[in-house]
């Protein structure tokens, strides 16, 4: 009983690690997709703000 217990305890600790892994993994992936397009989006407004003054 002791041993069920115990082995019900590393299931769930491994299953909570497993996912806390997996979380972090996809907001480090999520936040550089946003940070890449912000970048991309800060680039092509910049780009398009130099273009104006030029044309100005």
């Amino acid at each position: 009983m002791i041993a069920d217990y115990m082995l019900l305890r590393l299931v769930i600790a491994t299953i909570v690690i497993l996912v806390a892994s997996v979380l972090a993994l996809s907001v480090k992936l999520v936040s550089r997709i946003v940070r890449s397009a912000a970048h991309k989006k800060s680039v092509k407004a910049y780009s398009w703000d130099r273009s104006k003054t030029a044309a100005r």
